[in-house]
C-alpha cells in the first residue's frame, strides 16, 4: 500500500512546478499604468551640436513655401563639441520662404530668409564687431576665424507633439568640409579674443591671392587673423591695428617671435601710408625658410610652433 504522505509530497511538487511553468507559458501579468514617453523641449542656447555636420545648409521645402529644417544631434555639453546653439527663433518669428523659389531643397542659388537673424545672432553670442574688443583694432578688422551658421528644426516626433522652431547653430569650418571638433564655448569667445585653437585660419602660403587654408597642423606659411573693408586708412594705422589684435588673439606679448614672424595688414609689396583698397587681411607669415606647425591663437608665451629649417 502506498504511504498517503508520499502521495502529498507528489501533489505539493505538482502544484509548485505548475505555477512556475504556467507564468512562462501564458505570459506574466504586469500591474501598472501606461504613461507617454518624455518628449524633449527645444534645444537652450548654449547647447552643443554633438556630431559632424556637413557645411551644407539643412534646408528642407515643402510645395505650401513653409521652410522646414532638419533635425541636428543637439544636447548638453560634456566634451568636445561641432557647434553651438547661439538663439532659438519661436514659431511666429521663423520667416516664410519667398514664393519666387518654390521647390527648392537645398540653399544653391536660394538665400534663406532667417540666415540673417541667425547669423546676427551669432555675432551677438560670439561678441563680433562689439566696440569694447582690441579697442582701435575692431573698428577696423572683422575676425577671419572660420565660423558659419546652420539651421536645426524639431525632430518628426517633436513636430507630431506641435513643436515648430528652428534652433540657430554656429559651428567652425572644417578644411575636410566638416564641422571641426572643438572644446572650449565660442560664447563671447571675440569679444574676450579668446577663441579656441580650432578657430585658427592657416593657410598653405602667404600668398593671400592663392588663399588656400590647410590644417593647422600641416606646414604653412601663414596665419589670417582678419580682414577688413574699410577704406581710407593709412597703411601705418591699419599696421598698428593688425598688430594689436594678432597679441590679444594669440596672448603673445611679442607676437613678431624676435623677429621670426612677420605681422602685417597688407601685401608684402605694399608700403608707405597709401590708403587701403577695400577687403584687406591681417596676416602672420614666417620668415625665411621655416614654417608653422601648429596654430598661433591662444598660444599665449608658449614655444611658437615652428619648423626645424
Amino acid at each position: 500500500m502506498v504511504d498517503r504522505r508520499w502521495i502529498g509530497l507528489l501533489v505539493v511538487a505538482v502544484v509548485l512546478l505548475a505555477a512556475v511553468i504556467t507564468p512562462s507559458i501564458v505570459g506574466r501579468t504586469v500591474v501598472g499604468q501606461a504613461e507617454m514617453a518624455l518628449i524633449p523641449g527645444p534645444p537652450a542656447v548654449g547647447d552643443c551640436l554633438l556630431e559632424p555636420i556637413r557645411q551644407a545648409q539643412q534646408i528642407d521645402q515643402v510645395p505650401t513655401g513653409k521652410l522646414t529644417y532638419r533635425p541636428l544631434s543637439i544636447g548638453p555639453c560634456t566634451g568636445a563639441r561641432f557647434g553651438e546653439v547661439v538663439s532659438l527663433i519661436p514659431a511666429g518669428q521663423v520667416r516664410a520662404a519667398p514664393a519666387t523659389a518654390p521647390g527648392v531643397t537645398n540653399d544653391a542659388g536660394f538665400r534663406d530668409p532667417n540666415r540673417a537673424r541667425c547669423r546676427h545672432d551669432l555675432d551677438a553670442y560670439s561678441g563680433a564687431r562689439d566696440p569694447s574688443t582690441a579697442p582701435g583694432a575692431s573698428q577696423y578688422w572683422t575676425s577671419a576665424a572660420p565660423i558659419s551658421v546652420t539651421f536645426a528644426g524639431p525632430s518628426p516626433l517633436q513636430q507630431s507633439m506641435g513643436q515648430d522652431w528652428i534652433a540657430c547653430v554656429e559651428f567652425i569650418d572644417g578644411v575636410d568640409g566638416r564641422s571641426a571638433s572643438y572644446t572650449s564655448s565660442l560664447r563671447n569667445a571675440i569679444r574676450q579674443t579668446i577663441l579656441p585653437p580650432e578657430a585658427a585660419l592657416c593657410l598653405a602660403t602667404s600668398d593671400i591671392q592663392q588663399e588656400v587654408p590647410v590644417p593647422c597642423s600641416q606646414e604653412h606659411q601663414a596665419e589670417m587673423f582678419a580682414y577688413s573693408l574699410v577704406q581710407g586708412i593709412s597703411v601705418r594705422r591699419m599696421d598698428a591695428a593688425c598688430l594689436l589684435f594678432v597679441r590679444q588673439l594669440t596672448g603673445m606679448t611679442d607676437p613678431t617671435a624676435t623677429g621670426r614672424l612677420r605681422v602685417y595688414s597688407t601685401l608684402p609689396d605694399t608700403a608707405g601710408e597709401a590708403p587701403y583698397p577695400p577687403d584687406r587681411v591681417c596676416l602672420v607669415a614666417t620668415l625665411g625658410t621655416r614654417s608653422l606647425t601648429g596654430p598661433l591663437i591662444g598660444i599665449g608665451n608658449n614655444p611658437v610652433p615652428l619648423s626645424p629649417s
